[in-house]
């Protein structure tokens, strides 16, 4: 049997890291300082440590649950506000501007504020999350309401079908492929509100750890747990997309 063959595109990937690592060893080598840019090997000295001692499992844990328990409360409040926003029309004209200006505000401009009316508590953490989640989500679920076909809506209502039997039956799985793309774009943006509230508000997760170690000065603690952070999101989108394959629903985010 021949061996498995690797795709250009894998192998894109593949180089595109070992650049990207061979660039940073660079850059600490012109660098010369090992406390400000610590070279890979002390970074994966430091990875071992944190993983020795629990310490990034106990803060990633953390990060991952605020990300995941706020992407659901964001996803179906965006979800219903959408599907609501998208067959009341006058609704959404009433929406879309404050929608539109609370959309433009960065995630960590909310912390202070949130931490103020709620405390420093799991809830203004997940607040903040969820709000820029339920944006994504609802102006992508408008969007696709309005792109569906109006010629399938004329051919249903020629088969009997009206209102609500229509909306649910024609409207929404025409607007899946909007809704499913706002999703699993909003769950890689929650990552970046994650940062925010970890680094404000808050005394765990690997934003906590990323604060820390400023203060402290412990820069390839910083770096791993930034790196973390990234895996995290990336591994979390990629079980998000197997999980839209098994449902069969992968053609509607091409």
């Amino acid at each position: 049997m021949p061996p498995p063959r690797i795709s250009k595109r894998t192998m894109r990937q593949v180089l595109s890291i070992i650049i990207l690592i061979v660039s940073w060893q660079f850059v600490s080598w012109l660098a010369d300082d090992r406390a400000i840019v610590p070279p890979v090997q002390d970074l994966l000295a430091k990875l071992f440590d944190m993983t020795a001692s629990f310490e990034l499992f106990v803060h990633g844990l953390d990060s991952l649950r605020r990300v995941l328990v706020a992407f659901a409360l964001g996803a179906s409040g965006g979800v219903i506000l959408g599907l609501a926003a998208g067959a009341v029309r006058p609704l959404w004209t009433f929406l879309e501007v404050p929608l539109d200006f609370i959309r433009s505000i960065p995630p960590i401009g909310f912390v202070p504020l949130a931490i103020a009316w709620f405390g420093i508590g799991e809830f203004s953490k997940y607040l903040v999350i969820a709000y820029l989640t339920v944006i994504v989500v609802a102006f992508g679920t408008v969007s696709g309401i309005r792109q569906v076909d109006p010629t399938r809506i004329r051919a249903a209502r020629c088969m009997g079908l009206s209102g609500w039997r229509l909306f649910r039956h024609v409207v929404i799985p025409s607007a899946s492929r909007g809704i499913i793309g706002s999703l699993h774009l909003s769950l890689g943006l929650s990552f970046i509100s994650l940062v925010a509230v970890e680094i404000v508000g808050s005394t765990s997760g690997l934003g906590f750890i990323i604060m820390d170690s400023r203060l402290l000065l412990q820069t390839d603690r910083m770096i791993v747990s930034i790196i973390t952070i990234g895996v995290l999101g990336i591994l979390t989108v990629l079980i998000f997309g197997l999980l839209l394959r098994l449902l069969g629903l992968t053609r509607f985010t091409r």
